[in-house]
């Protein structure tokens, strides 16, 4: 009776402890700020380069004293703001190379946030 005792003591607490080991993945997608090898940076001008199709191929920093590097790479899904305000591939031309920061995982130097200083909406610019 003992051994039956004991080894449904250990039975639940492995199966107690799969349950509450259960790592959850994150999507890329999806922002993890308490990654290590996340690192964020202001610049004076950051300028978005787009090719032909108008897909983002390279984000540049300039006036940046921390920087250690002038050209970053963007992840796909790459997050362009302005004041908390998504803004669009086409309206990237309108922002490119005002002050803003950059979010970029130290590692692969990929940029997966833009975020630029300044007016709430464009109609605040013009």
């Amino acid at each position: 009776m003992h051994r039956l005792s004991v080894l449904k003591t250990v039975t639940a607490m492995v199966a107690l402890f799969l349950i509450c080991d259960g790592t959850p993945y994150a999507d890329e997608g999806v922002r993890r700020f308490s990654d290590p090898a996340e690192r964020s940076l202001e610049a004076g001008s950051v300028e978005l380069i787009q090719n032909a199709d108008g897909v983002l191929v390279e984000v540049r920093v300039a006036d940046c004293e921390l920087c250690d590097r002038t050209s970053y790479l963007p992840r796909r899904n790459v997050e362009v703001e302005i004041s908390g305000e998504g803004i669009t591939k086409e309206d990237f031309s309108v922002y490119s190379g005002r002050p803003g920061s950059i979010v970029f995982n130290e590692k692969d130097y990929m940029v997966f946030g833009v975020y630029y200083w300044g007016a709430r909406s464009m109609e605040d610019n013009q």
